[in-house]
């Protein structure tokens, strides 16, 4: 009774404080918020809608950015000690903008890989606004393999990422994958492919697979073949080095078709401008 002789007193502030103080199921404090337009004064009162409703809370400080900068919902959280909360505001506010939380972003590498360390990768591909030394930092501390080796890769270390995919997740087809997409600014990077890959049979033996499933061009072979480690047992090496030879003949003989066509294309093209000149023609 006391809130509504408050707002017919056009004293909307003291009606929502008293609100607050309502039990959930005993008075909707949200709708009278729209009704009202009374965002605003939400700034300093978040923790206590959070107990009337944590959804409605969210999806109040997304909707009105204006009225509820992030840096106003990050305080109040982060004063309320609610990190899983300040975890799940900062990921929506993140998939409606990349660019509406930016200034929180190393904080929300600590969250992601804390509470939902899944995430933590799309999150890494996605924004451009963390620091990257911190993100190594935490991706350190958890043990998250994959993400450093994507940090190390915007970094610029390549050669620590690759021996991290090698030695730690055993990623031969990433390996080369990582090392295609710079080779042309780093074609010392197939090198260091190579040198990591010949300390592991295990490591050779999938390396031998990988490069003779591809087009031979892809990749230098005979590099692969000329590092093989001597007197190491390979697994399959034999069917291996039987696989990258039929794709070598294969190639081969396709290089083979192709200059003939070639061959036979410009012969038809002198005979053209054979019979072309003798009739007097002057052709380009």
């Amino acid at each position: 009774a006391t809130a509504v002789l408050h707002v017919a007193a056009s004293e909307y502030e003291a009606a929502l404080d008293l609100l607050l103080r309502v039990p959930p199921h005993e008075a909707d404090v949200f709708a009278f918020i729209e009704l009202h337009s009374l965002h605003a004064l939400c700034r300093e009162k978040l923790l206590e809608l959070a107990k009337h409703s944590w959804p409605k809370t969210l999806a109040l400080a997304l909707r009105y950015p204006e009225a509820l900068p992030p840096a106003v919902v990050v305080s109040q959280l982060t004063a309320g000690d609610d990190e899983p909360r300040l975890h799940h505001y900062l990921h929506e506010l993140y998939v409606k903008d990349i660019h509406l939380g930016a200034a929180f972003h190393g904080q929300q590498l600590r969250l992601y890989a804390k509470h939902s360390p899944r995430q933590l990768m799309a999150f890494l591909r996605g924004s451009p606004h963390y620091p990257l030394d911190l993100a190594l930092e935490v991706c350190r501390a958890h043990k998250l393999i994959e993400e450093q080796v994507h940090v190390l890769g915007r970094m610029g270390a390549h050669r620590e990422a690759l021996k991290l995919m090698l030695h730690e997740l055993g990623d031969i087809k990433g390996a080369l994958e990582f090392v295609s997409r710079d080779a042309r600014e780093q074609p010392e990077l197939w090198e260091t492919l190579l040198s990591y890959a010949m300390s592991s049979p295990q490591l050779v033996a999938a390396l031998l697979q990988h490069v003779s499933a591809e087009p031979l061009h892809s990749y230098d072979s005979l590099s692969v073949v000329q590092q093989l480690p001597e007197g190491v047992h390979v697994p399959e090496l034999t069917m291996r080095l039987a696989a990258l030879l039929k794709q070598s003949n294969s190639q081969l003989e396709l290089t083979r078709a192709a200059l003939a066509v070639a061959e036979a294309d410009t012969a038809a093209l002198q005979r053209r401008k054979q019979v072309a000149v003798s009739r007097g023609r002057i052709t380009g």
